[in-house]
């Protein structure tokens, strides 16, 4: 897991063995932020997923640590296939 202080708040990167992972944020800006809430986006190796099929949004917010838990889980077990993360519309966004 890697940390960082953004902004006005915190982000945590959680990588996983099949090359996906989790940015978790928690800032000002960040939706739910305000209420102590965490921000999700879906990573794939560094890039963050806009077109992942059981990902419509690019980031999913309002989340407590225990529907954190319960994605990073979920995301950890996904099969390591071709990345759903490529996306020309949005470019290459690093996190």
């Amino acid at each position: 897991m890697q940390y960082n202080k953004i902004l006005d708040g915190h982000q945590w990167v959680l990588t996983f063995q099949n090359g996906y992972g989790l940015s978790v944020v928690c800032n000002e800006r960040s939706y739910g932020g305000k209420q102590g809430l965490f921000e999700v986006g879906l990573v794939h190796e560094g890039v963050l997923c806009y077109t992942h099929p059981e990902w419509p949004d690019a980031v999913r917010g309002w989340l407590t640590f225990q529907d954190v838990a319960h994605l990073a889980t979920h995301v950890e077990m996904y099969p390591v296939l071709r990345s759903y993360c490529a996306d020309t519309k949005h470019g290459r966004d690093t996190v």
